[in-house]
């Protein structure tokens, strides 16, 4: 059984803003910065032997806080990356509500297939990150692997840990930083899933 605690970087300043970010490279405010010591602190009492970061550097700089603190080696991996939104990156969530309200009702009738323009669906996020879940189950049985990524990511990834469908996604975005303890037995079933 591999043991995954997911960790959401640390604050932004677009999060306080309710700017869509996806794969935008934004950096860590003080309080992200903050929170990303509190994780290490946090996961001072596991025994995570290695830390998978996206490249971003949000969540990059949240995996080295903590690799600095628990003396662990990072990988980093694109597949951890966030969901790519296209031409909504960088807008405020409440403009993108009024702007594209047809593209926001497609959304809800189909979280899943559904991808901004020149975005990502969450099917594909599934796909890559899915990938790499099992790469980790294989490679770190019987170890803690801490996965430092993104909202929708992560919200991905718990849904394909747990067995859920991944129209569940947005219902499992963890809170900026705070580590979520999951298990697995051996490889995550990617199809049934989507």
């Amino acid at each position: 059984m591999t043991i995954f605690w997911l960790i959401r970087h640390g604050q932004t300043d677009w999060n306080l803003e309710n700017r869509f970010q996806g794969s935008t490279d934004t950096h860590l405010n003080a309080e992200g910065l903050r929170q990303a010591e509190a994780a290490a602190q946090k996961l001072n009492a596991a025994a995570p032997t290695v830390i998978y970061s996206s490249p971003l550097q949000r969540a990059h700089t949240t995996a080295q806080i903590i690799a600095d603190k628990l003396n662990l080696p990072i990988i980093t991996d694109p597949r951890l990356q966030e969901i790519a939104l296209g031409d909504w990156e960088g807008q405020l969530g409440a403009d993108l509500h009024r702007l594209y309200p047809e593209q926001f009702e497609a959304r809800r009738q189909d979280p899943v297939g559904f991808h901004a323009p020149n975005g990502e669906s969450l099917t594909e996020v599934a796909a890559r990150a899915g990938s790499l879940l099992n790469e980790l189950s294989d490679n770190h049985p019987e170890e803690e692997v801490v996965i430092v990524s993104h909202g929708v990511t992560l919200g991905v990834v718990h849904c394909l840990l747990e067995g859920t469908p991944i129209d569940q996604t947005y219902q499992n975005i963890p809170d900026n930083a705070s580590p979520l303890r999951l298990e697995r037995n051996g490889r995550v079933p990617l199809k049934g899933t989507l």
